[in-house]
């Protein structure tokens, strides 16, 4: 077979095969937050707030030190009674990166609904442990019926 028809033949190909459709996946179910539980902690401390400060004033505060915030997220993750919605920018699956999921994990073996979303993409981790460890933690979290 000449080079021309060679190159004609895999010239169709690839035209062809860019015309080839994609399966289709199911759509994934919709969610929502839940709304605030009347009887969570922080529906009274949000009603305690307005009505001490009134409605236009934040109940945030700034959390300068890393261990402060570390203290925070994981004493409302072991604290939560309904629902948790976590999202993290960069979660690697370091040793507090699997300490906050190992509590998520065990917040939704307590009944809580557990919403995840976090960038996957920066968790390429070169050390195989690491890799091993993170990889058998998402799929625990993966095949959660509350997560």
């Amino acid at each position: 077979m000449s080079a021309s028809r060679v190159c004609a033949l895999l010239l169709a190909t690839s035209l062809l095969s860019g015309c080839a459709t994609q399966p289709s996946w199911p759509k994934p179910p919709t969610g929502h937050a839940q709304a605030p539980h009347p009887e969570s902690p922080f529906t009274e401390i949000e009603n305690r707030i307005a009505t001490d400060h009134g409605t236009d004033r934040s109940g945030f505060d700034l959390l300068e030190r890393n261990d402060r915030a570390l203290q925070w997220r994981l004493t409302l993750i072991d604290s939560a009674r309904h629902s948790i919605d976590l999202q993290y920018y960069v979660w690697f699956g370091d040793q507090v990166g699997r300490l906050i999921m190992y509590r998520v994990l065990d917040a939704a073996d307590r009944g809580v609904k557990v919403r995840i979303l976090f960038d996957d993409l920066n968790t390429m981790l070169h050390d195989m442990t690491h890799v091993e460890l993170r990889d058998s933690l998402l799929a625990r979290i993966d095949r959660h019926p509350n997560i």
